[in-house]
């Protein structure tokens, strides 16, 4: 997620405000390309890993006729280049051309889709949770989809109905900087565990927002912690830069979950509703 935010920081810079001549090289999006061609791009948004970019008649956002939603998967990209630019990919589906801005921008995407503004972008927010580097983001949202929940809060965290932007590393080192077992019953989450769980969730994927890189660690305790635990804590090690202790993984929907049983212990009962104060102080550098 904070990639894409990324991408839609530079392009709020160097494209918004301009009109663009629109194709598909490859094809796969040619009635998208047709209808935005020569359109004014007006406003850009991100829910998570999913783009939106609002093309209209002028460039006031409220002028907006159509959306391109855009989801990268696990290879896609959207690069803005100097003309003339390298030969599309086989991949391409959508190039973007404005010769007076002398640039070119290539999209390659698991999805590129098109509809009509602002019904497209409406329709698909209503399907993602709150998005953790959105200003306009509601945890109570969450926190009532949490209350309810019988699926471990691991798996809430990759359901991007629930929550939008965390992937399996962020979800890692979420979940351990807050000291919550990833088999933790969602239900059985306390508001203290939730609040901790929500607060780190903000507080990294702004880090990665900021550096382009998911550093999960503190630079204060990376010092203290050395190599190999100064960029993540858990994730891909096989022991605890903190405790010491073996780093467990085991397969939760077919991704790779990762957890220190010592710092993230699995609660139950009242202990797990009341959100502990021993997690909270496993949590704690």
């Amino acid at each position: 997620g904070h990639q894409c935010h990324r991408v839609a920081h530079a392009h709020r810079k160097t494209l918004l405000g301009h009109k663009f001549v629109a194709t598909s090289p490859n094809g796969r999006f040619a009635d998208g390309a047709a209808a935005i061609t020569g359109k004014y791009l007006s406003r850009i948004e991100v829910i998570g890993k999913n783009l939106f970019y609002f093309f209209g008649p002028t460039s006031q956002p409220g002028a907006a006729t159509d959306v391109v939603h855009i989801h990268f998967g696990m290879s896609g990209a959207f690069k803005v280049l100097s003309l003339p630019g390298p030969e599309p990919k086989e991949t391409t589906r959508l190039a973007l051309r404005n010769d007076a801005l002398g640039v070119v921008g290539h999209v390659s995407a698991m999805t590129v889709a098109h509809g009509p503004a602002p019904a497209l972008y409406h329709e698909k927010a209503a399907k993602l949770g709150p998005d953790p580097l959105r200003e306009d983001a509601d945890k109570e949202l969450l926190w009532a989809k949490v209350q309810t929940s019988r699926k471990p809060i691991g798996l809430v965290l990759m359901s991007q109905d629930m929550v939008a932007g965390i992937g399996n590393i962020y979800r890692a080192e979420i979940l351990f900087c807050a000291g919550v077992h990833p088999e933790q019953p969602a239900s059985s989450l306390g508001r203290a565990a939730f609040d901790r769980v929500w607060q780190h969730s903000v507080a990294l994927l702004q880090r990665g927002f900021r550096v382009g890189s998911i550093i999960t660690v503190d630079p204060e305790e990376a010092n203290v912690l050395g190599r190999p635990w100064t960029r993540r804590y858990i994730y891909n090690h096989p022991s605890c830069g903190r405790c010491k202790g073996v780093i467990k993984t085991w397969d939760m929907a077919g991704r790779t979950v990762y957890c220190c049983a010592t710092c993230q212990p699995l609660l139950t009962g009242a202990e797990g509703a009341a959100g502990t104060a021993v997690a909270a102080a496993t949590a704690a550098p």
